[in-house]
């Protein structure tokens, strides 16, 4: 923007400089032709459109760049990944135990589609639900139930696991604008009388998720422990 001001200043006096000598020789010419008065009129016409023009540019050029320097940036589009992460439950399984182990790279704000096969094939009756466990170091990740973050069907951190009772996908989303995360990706299997694993935070929603329910009072403070749960239902 500087440097357009500069040229148009540099020819707005070249212009004048050229417009003022054409004057000047005018004058030296005699008083009485036609043809100075008509070159004088022609010479100040001109001069007037350039300095309007002029007088133009920059009041638009002035105003589109407060204009641009005024739009906030926009946040960039969430990057859906096209390929789909399996996780498969053997036909040989080991209850109680990791069934199968993936590490991958989230890329900078993405969304990545989990998928859960041969559950309801391979399960049985001595599968009683699948972890889905999500393992970060340094950057947090989240894990949704859903292919969008709702409130009450996802959690947040450097590790964390939802519950599956069967065949589907979970959604593994990097919300770092810039920074991709290597994560380790665990699916466990549990038999039906396994207690879940920090199940005590079944009973609370979700989003809050606490290991302990703290309440404060001014007189003292209350820590309630949730029994751990024996069996509990996938958020629907």
């Amino acid at each position: 923007m500087f440097n357009g001001y500069i040229v148009l200043f540099d020819l707005a006096t070249l212009l004048s400089l050229i417009i003022t000598t054409n004057l000047f020789y005018l004058h030296r010419q005699a008083p009485t032709t036609m043809y100075r008065s008509g070159n004088v009129r022609l010479a100040n016409t001109i001069f007037k459109c350039f300095c309007t023009y002029l007088m133009f540019y920059v009041t638009i050029s002035a105003s589109q760049n407060v204009t641009s320097d005024s739009v906030e940036p926009q946040q960039p589009s969430l990057l859906s990944v096209r390929e789909v992460v399996e996780l498969t439950v053997p036909v040989a399984l080991r209850p109680n135990d990791i069934n199968d182990y993936r590490e991958i790279v989230l890329q900078p704000y993405s969304n990545t589609r989990i998928h859960l096969s041969n559950y309801s094939k391979n399960a049985g009756d001595q599968v009683g639900y699948a972890l889905v466990q999500l393992h970060a170091f340094e950057y947090n990740v989240t894990l949704s139930y859903n292919s969008s973050i709702v409130d009450g069907g996802h959690l947040s951190g450097q590790n964390v696991g939802l519950l599956m009772y069967g065949d589907g996908d979970l959604y593994a989303f990097n919300l770092n604008t810039h920074q991709p995360v290597w994560v380790s990706l665990v699916l466990m299997l549990y038999n039906r009388s396994a207690p879940v694993p920090g199940g005590c935070n079944l009973e609370f929603p979700v989003e809050i998720s606490p290991v302990l329910n703290l309440t404060l009072t001014p007189e003292v403070i209350i820590v309630d422990t949730p029994a751990a749960a024996s069996k509990c239902k996938a958020s629907s």
